[in-house]
């Protein structure tokens, strides 16, 4: 993944054209629900890719139209109807607090499987805005990196 991941940088308009942010959940026993979600930034298929990363959230580097992705896959180890759910969070000058601006919930009704969502979708973000994830179920999260993602990708002008 990592050569589909760098920097694209134009000689000709002496830019960046694209940045892009990949990483894998680095899991966590204490974490509850409601922490934000910590991830790996140097390990496996993590790339940082010109975004700056800081206690949980993802910094944007400048302003521009964003792909946002995240996917969770949920280790489910009892039979019982459990509800999942993850969302990503933005804080920029625009959003004083945290809001809200992706989510993705699902059922799981299966015992000793693996349930995974994903979303995506795309979001203007102004430079520094900063990105969190959280989710329902911290604790049941797959510390596999391929099931387990959250990213941005700055889209050309």
């Amino acid at each position: 993944l990592r050569h589909v991941m760098a920097l694209l940088y134009s000689p000709r308009t002496r830019r960046v054209i694209n940045l892009l942010f990949f990483f894998f959940f680095l899991g966590s026993d204490n974490q509850t629900s409601g922490d934000p979600l910590q991830w790996e930034t140097e390990l496996g298929n993590a790339f940082l890719g010109g975004f700056n990363y800081s206690d949980g959230n993802l910094v944007v580097p400048r302003g521009g139209f964003y792909r946002v992705f995240l996917q969770v896959a949920f280790e489910i180890p009892e039979c019982e109807n459990q509800a999942l759910s993850c969302s990503v969070l933005a804080l920029s000058e625009d959003y004083p607090e945290y809001k809200e601006i992706l989510k993705t919930t699902d059922f799981a009704e299966c015992c000793n499987c693996i349930k995974t969502l994903y979303t995506s979708a795309l979001f203007s973000f102004k430079e520094n805005t900063m990105l969190k994830v959280i989710t329902n179920r911290p604790y049941i999260i797959s510390k596999d990196e391929k099931l387990v993602f959250f990213g941005a990708e700055l889209l050309p002008d």
